[in-house]
């Protein structure tokens, strides 16, 4: 059966068993509760979209003190839909206060002291049910879909440790490519007299060397937006400065991505709830990369927390090329990473 005619047939039940009551008590009270009673019978299937007024509507069927039903479904939509606490119980307050009030009609006596006392009770029991079982419902509806973002957060820190290990075997080939070819170059280079061409063009193509293995070892700001996609919706990038990427040096670049990797990673194991922001600021002779996460972290992040590996390796990483790396709680909440990278110590490494 489609979810369309299970929702057909269930608004069809509710509205069937609210005209049931009317149609059970028409003859019990005054006769001008009878067409607000079925004007709150067929506003019911509204009451998901607009509890509140169907809610009000309900309210001279209330007076009669014996139609329940048609303020008891919206009730409990309004506190299952994750409206206020306190709005639910002005409203939960509302509607046990018409119930329980002694209307003049509701009786053909006088109400005593102890009939009073019964029918409030009784009208605070029918109040507290839809809005405890509403609330419940809201509440394990948040924890289920807290559980299934804790779920899809654990697959993005798989993946990103995916990423880490096929950089890491991609730098480890870098590094053996490099030692092997700078071997071999190197003796060529040493053989040769200083005059002899081939001398000259063994030297170039071992800088060349060094700069395409260089560029194998790790990521720059062109693989950035990929990363921060990998961690999913509640991550976002964006750029300051007017400088372009080619103008910022390789090794600054492979600094940031690592920096932003390791963030980003730790900010999925630890908060993986919380809205991270990636923020990339390209000066003409620096270039500032921040990862702040909006939500503070659960326990401390051994990569982060200070004495961590990752902060370590990343500190080293940055202190090579002169910069400074600051990480800890943010002055406005959450927890920040901020790498700040100068270009002039970098760009001797690209030759």
């Amino acid at each position: 059966m489609s979810i369309s005619k299970k929702h057909f047939l269930a608004e069809a039940a509710v509205v069937s068993l609210a005209l049931v009551e009317i149609g059970a008590t028409r003859t019990l009270g005054p006769a001008w509760v009878l067409p607000w009673a079925v004007v709150a019978a067929l506003a019911l299937p509204f009451r998901n979209r607009f509890p509140q007024a169907v809610l009000a509507a309900s309210m001279p069927a209330l007076a009669s003190s014996y139609l329940w039903l048609p303020a008891i479904f919206p009730l409990y939509a309004l506190a299952r839909g994750g409206a206020s606490r306190a709005r639910v119980w002005i409203w939960a307050g509302s509607v046990g206060l018409v119930m329980a009030f002694p209307w003049p009609h509701s009786l053909p006596t006088a109400w005593s002291w102890e009939q009073a006392i019964l029918h409030a009770l009784a009208a605070a029991l029918l109040v507290i049910a839809p809005v405890g079982l509403g609330s419940v419902t809201a509440a394990h509806r948040e924890l289920t879909d807290k559980a299934c973002e804790l779920v899809r957060s654990r697959e993005r820190e798989r993946t990103l440790s995916a990423i880490g290990a096929v950089i890491a075997e991609r730098e480890r080939i870098a590094r053996d490519m490099h030692d092997s070819l700078a071997y071999h170059l190197s003796l060529i280079v040493l053989k040769l007299p200083a005059d002899d061409p081939v001398r000259q063009h063994a030297v170039e193509a071992l800088g060349e060397v060094r700069r395409t293995v260089g560029a194998l070892e790790t990521p720059g700001l062109a693989e950035l937006p990929a990363l921060v996609e990998a961690v999913g919706p509640h991550a976002s990038l964006s750029y300051l400065g007017t400088t372009s990427r080619a103008r910022c040096p390789l090794p600054v670049q492979q600094a940031a991505y690592r920096v932003a990797q390791e963030a980003l990673a730790n900010a999925c194991r630890h908060a993986p709830l919380a809205a991270v922001r990636v923020v990339v600021d390209q000066g003409p002779d620096v270039l500032a990369l921040t990862v702040h996460s909006a939500g503070p972290p659960t326990d401390p992040l051994p990569g982060i927390a200070p004495g961590g590996h990752g902060l370590a390796g990343l500190r080293r990483r940055v202190s090579d090329l002169h910069g400074t790396l600051h990480a800890g709680p943010a002055p406005g909440g959450g927890f920040r990473v901020r790498a700040v990278l100068p270009y002039s110590y970098a760009e001797p490494f690209l030759g």
